[in-house]
């Protein structure tokens, strides 16, 4: 049975992050929740939606609350609701999201037809995920310019990466895009002389072996740089396998110590 057509259209901001190894988006959302809700504001003035929903993971429930109703004070044209992600790996999928949001089910649909086209209560629904979002934020307060003064000339730009396994300095970090590979290996203190391989991804990417590693960060590359995982040369992989998919970190202790660039730069502005 179809869920009843709702007038509108509406936002889908995706903070789910059901991949194990990555907590870029928990961090961001604890450390600058307002720039994220402020990115969502930027995309319904965009595309005139009125109504838009923020899935979180339950960590951070209270700052993203907080932030949202902080807005909500302000401002009475756009209503955000908070909900509390599903948990697994497949419930971070764009339509699995948007069917957590109105049926409670985090099951991933058939295409076609698009999210774009039918997506909540079969409205046009735009879906991103909340670090895409405080990008937004970011270009609509300083700039085009000022947003290309990072990163590479064809993929302009920072990005958060996670950074878990064999480093000193475990935590998430904003890098530049086009940062080489061997240069954020060296931000979160891996040696480079015993390196084994390197996990791209956890779930969606494979492992690569020291003398194989891509060059630099992108978010259009070959692999998921955005949250490595290496394993000394001595560590067998599956080893490293089973650390990534077992129990979670305590990503809430790591993450305040290094606070994303972009949140600095933003409370400065």
């Amino acid at each position: 049975m179809e869920p009843p057509r709702i007038p509108g259209q509406f936002i889908v901001a995706n903070g789910t992050e059901g991949e194990p190894a990555s907590d870029k988006d928990k961090v961001l959302l604890l450390q600058a929740p307002h720039l994220v809700v402020d990115g969502i504001s930027a995309a319904a003035a965009l595309i005139g939606a009125r109504r838009a929903f923020l899935v979180v993971c339950e960590g951070v429930l209270p700052a993203v609350e907080a932030a949202v109703r902080e807005h909500a004070g302000g401002r009475e044209v756009l209503r955000i609701e908070v909900v509390p992600a599903a948990r697994g790996f497949v419930a971070g999928e764009a339509s699995a999201v948007v069917n957590w949001v109105q049926s409670g089910a985090p099951l991933p649909r058939m295409t076609p037809p698009r999210l774009v086209e039918r997506g909540v209560g079969n409205r046009p629904t735009l879906v991103q995920n909340v670090e895409t979002l405080a990008h937004l934020a970011l270009v609509a307060r300083h700039g085009a310019d000022w947003y290309c003064g990072a990163g590479a000339f064809e993929e302009p730009g920072s990005m958060l990466v996670t950074l878990s396994g064999a480093f000193a300095r475990r935590g998430v970090y904003e890098v530049a895009i086009g940062t080489p590979l061997l240069d954020v290996l060296d931000i979160g203190g891996a040696d480079p002389d015993d390196l084994g391989a390197v996990l791209f991804g956890g779930y969606s990417a494979s492992w690569v072996r020291a003398g194989d590693l891509p060059s630099s960060c992108s978010r259009e590359g070959a692999y998921g740089v955005s949250a490595p995982h290496p394993v000394p040369a001595s560590s067998p992989r599956c080893r490293g396998t089973a650390a990534v998919s077992s129990s979670p970190r305590e990503w809430s202790r790591t993450s305040r110590a290094n606070p994303p660039v972009s949140a600095a730069r933003a409370s400065s502005a």
